[in-house]
């Protein structure tokens, strides 16, 4: 009796062993998915130790042997753009198949929140670019947002994603505008992975090798080796208080016990703001609900039909009251109007009050060139509500935030980028830095050792990395200008370009709509420099400069077809100076492919700057229509 129980447990766990081992393919291998072409792209997964492991596509076959650990690797002949196709992969009397597989072009995007930046947030034009996303020759795999202490050796899940309006709308948009063009015109399909996180900084992507070797680093990596720490725990213990804090939104009514909704209550005490209301300017902390009434009066008339409301644009969530009684509530990233019934407008005085969410600390109410207004279908009935508004931040209580573990270093690259280093894949778009902008000297070492690591790990050589520049933002201050002239200094390692967007950002927000360019832009990068394709892509680039008199005169490079000056007759974005380091606006003029500049207070000058703040208004172009990069001639 005994030998038999003996024997049915032997018998039990070889099935369990088995089970636990049997057949696997990493989640980047799925219906729908698109491997890379022209390259031995690699197959893998797990399966029983010792375990030979067949794969067949496209007509051909590859093979492998699985490790010690159970880990196999099979490299695929050469393969040429087509499809689709139907892969299967077999193992022990095990098989698996997978359908629609394309071969074409695959790359991974990555970075933080403006990558991450979806087709379903505010693009610019966006219900119509996602009602004419259907393009099944672009997939997109996302990568779930993760992190660890340690380089995980596979992702927990994905599937491979058809670019159809349904599933375009959780497409990065940058990536997708890049992809579209680069399908459209290389007639290929187009595989992207997406593996970005929001408002993280660049050590995160990076490996606890590279970083070890940092001298900022160093000693913070040796305590993560010696410690340990399950980061994936306390991130969850993060999204825990993320929870606190999304109910404490919905719920907290501090300001409904103190009736801030109702029609008629005493803000005297309040800020008094013009609109539009922007939370930075007002310095207000990152995460507020914020409380804001406003006041406007009907004549003796009282319209007989329903009324709208225009606030403009809202960041992030409000909730709108008319003379207390609710009338809209939203969470986009978009206009807000609401409707008015007749019957809450009465003769006299009437109350807007609006419960406000900021976030980042970058929320706001309105944009420049919105007009809020109570007005009628017909505009018959028409009242402006620009002028004075009241807030107050202080009446809800802080919002309970936790600090994220994504920012902590080597956490996205042990998550994120580890476990799909042995994806084939033909490059890289790169989009981050908003979250290195206060150490713009540090960037400057640790954009190289990112673009070193990537390469190392994927193993195909100088791999294309194509990075974008940051746009134009009135608030990102000199940290921002000096982080775009650290990503223009990866230009000097082979197979990198970079795209110029400080003529495409928003002042006002850290998050611009205006992604098509972006995207095309880097399809243009990546047709010069993963392509190799004869074409400027970068714009006018500074190449000399001679200083005679009382004029300076700059020469550029990459304007194979002229210089223009775009949108006014009059060039601007230029600042001289001489050797007393003070700079001052240029009158700059254009003079064939050089532009000449003077300034009536630089009698001698030694140095000029072009687009050097923030927020440039420059207007040098080449005749391709791609803008002219920041630059300055000195080392000040």
């Amino acid at each position: 009796m005994k030998y038999w129980l003996i024997v049915i447990y032997a018998l039990f766990i070889t099935a369990v062993t088995n089970a636990q081992t049997a057949l696997k393919l990493s989640p980047l291998f799925s219906n729908n998915m698109v491997i890379q072409q022209g390259i031995n792209a690699a197959v893998f997964g797990d399966a029983n130790i010792g375990q030979k492991v067949s794969v067949t596509l496209a007509g051909h076959y590859a093979e492998a042997v699985t490790d010690s650990a159970g880990r196999w690797i099979a490299k695929m002949p050469v393969l040429k753009a087509g499809g689709p196709y139907r892969m299967k992969v077999r193992a022990d009397g095990v098989e698996i198949i997978l359908n629609n597989i394309m071969i074409g072009e695959v790359w991974v995007a990555s970075g933080q929140s403006n990558m991450n930046f979806k087709m379903n947030r505010p693009v610019l034009n966006s219900k119509y670019e996602i009602e004419k996303a259907d393009y099944p020759n672009i997939r997109e795999f996302h990568v779930e947002e993760s992190v660890s202490s340690t380089p995980l050796k596979d992702l927990k899940k994905g599937e491979w994603k058809i670019c159809t309006p349904g599933n375009a709308t959780n497409f990065s948009a940058v990536a997708y505008f890049f992809a579209r063009k680069l399908s459209e015109v290389q007639h290929v399909a187009v595989g992207i992975i997406h593996t970005s996180y929001s408002g993280t900084p660049i050590q995160a992507w990076i490996s606890a090798d590279m970083l070890a070797a940092h001298p900022d680093f160093s000693k913070r990596i040796h305590e993560i080796r010696k410690t340990n720490p399950n980061w994936a725990a306390l991130q969850e213990k993060v999204d825990s208080v993320r929870q606190i804090y999304l109910k404490a939104v919905r719920t907290d009514s501090a300001g409904y016990k103190l009736g801030v909704y109702k029609e008629v209550y005493d803000d005297s005490r309040w800020k008094k703001v013009k609109y539009p209301i922007f939370a930075s300017k007002l310095n207000i902390p990152g995460y507020r609900l914020i409380w804001v009434r406003k006041e406007f009066n009907v004549g003796a008339k009282t319209p007989a039909h329903d009324l709208y409301l225009s606030l403009g644009e809202v960041k992030m969530q409000d909730i709108t009251y008319v003379n207390g009684i609710e009338v809209g509530r939203d969470n986009r990233e978009d206009q807000r109007v609401y409707r008015i019934p007749a019957k809450l407008i009465k003769k006299g005085r009437n109350t807007i009050t609006i419960r406000w969410l900021s976030e980042w600390g970058y929320g706001r109410i309105g944009n420049p060139g919105d007009h809020p207004a109570v007005y009628s279908a017909d505009h018959k009935f028409n009242i402006p509500l620009e002028a004075e508004w009241a807030i107050d931040e202080n009446i809800e209580p802080p919002l309970i935030t936790s600090t994220s573990f994504s920012g902590q270093p080597t956490s996205l690259y042990n998550a994120m980028i580890a476990p799909i280093v042995n994806y084939g894949i033909k490059g890289i778009l790169w989009y981050q830095g908003e979250g290195n902008a206060g150490n713009a000297e540090q960037y400057k070492s640790l954009l190289p050792l990112l673009l070193t690591d990537w390469r190392i790990r994927w193993q195909q050589g100088n791999l294309p990395f194509l990075l974008v520049q940051l746009p134009n933002y009135s608030y990102g201050g000199n940290g921002w200008i000096t982080l775009r002239e650290a990503q223009s200094q990866l230009l000097k390692y082979p197979n990198v370009g970079m795209v110029i967007t400080t003529d495409v950002g928003d002042s006002t927000d850290v998050h611009p709509k205006n992604k098509k360019p972006v995207g095309e832009r880097l399809y243009l990068a990546s047709a010069k420099v993963a392509y190799g394709k004869d074409i400027e892509y970068l714009g006018p680039t500074f190449d000399g400069l001679v200083c005679q008199g009382d004029s300076a005169m700059i020469s550029f490079s990459n304007i194979s077809n002229g210089l223009m000056v775009k949108a006014q007759r009059e060039l601007k974005g230029f600042t001289v100076a001489a050797d007393d380091k003070k700079f001052y606006p240029a009158i700059a003029k254009l003079t064939g492919d050089r532009v000449i500049v003077r300034s009536d207070f630089v009698k001698k000058p030694v140095a000029v700057r072009y687009n050097w703040s923030a927020n440039p208004g420059g207007n040098l172009y080449d005749k391709n229509d791609l803008p002219a990069g920041p630059f300055r001639t000195d080392n000040w």
